[in-house]
């Protein structure tokens, strides 16, 4: 029997979610793009997080 594909890496903490609030557009917009990549919610605001916090700390010159 194959192993379902897991999406998260290993070792995240999902026994302490975050909670982050969205805008009614903002969540539909959220919504469109997890299922296009065929994705949960949290784990496409995981992904896009990702992607802004590099940008973030490079606009500030942090590491």
């Amino acid at each position: 029997m194959k192993k379902p594909t897991r999406r998260s890496p290993a070792g995240l903490q999902s026994d302490k979610p975050v909670a982050v609030r969205f805008t009614e557009d903002e969540k539909a917009e959220l919504l469109e793009l997890s299922r296009k990549e065929y994705r949960t919610m949290s784990s496409m605001v995981r992904i896009i997080y990702l992607l802004g916090l590099e940008q973030f700390k490079d606009s500030r010159g942090m590491k």
